[in-house]
């Protein structure tokens, strides 16, 4: 099924309150709840972001699936993709998130696609 389809049929269909889109490392099943994600903040010197130790609420996913695309190409890890649902997260003060990104607290997968390297078409 491609990506605009399975977005359609979940947003009927699910009774999540929220959709989302989430670049995975490795492999996904439908059904698996995502762990959260850790938190992210602008590091002292002001210019690059840091992962701290600390989890978020949620998950972190793009809300819109043109935002997904982007950040998967320049992304060297992530060659999963997958529909997530679940409830809205909250985001914390100091977390800093991408232009695009929400927080999905119990995300669960609802569909997946693959792809080898970042030159290919997912699948």
């Amino acid at each position: 099924m491609d990506m605009i389809t399975a977005y359609a049929q979940a947003k009927e269909n699910d009774t999540a309150e929220m959709l989302g889109w989430r670049l995975i490392d490795g492999e996904a099943k439908i059904g698996e709840t995502l762990a959260p994600s850790k938190i992210w903040t602008l590091a002292a010197n002001g210019g690059e972001y840091e992962q701290t130790n600390e989890n978020a609420d949620g998950t972190s996913v793009f809300s819109d699936l043109k935002d997904m695309l982007e950040y998967a190409k320049y992304s060297a890890k992530g060659f999963t993709l997958a529909l997530v649902g679940g409830d809205r997260g909250r985001i914390d003060d100091n977390q800093e998130l991408l232009a695009g990104e929400r927080i999905v607290r119990d995300a669960v997968v609802l569909a997946t696609w693959t792809r080898n390297s970042s030159n290919e078409e997912w699948r």
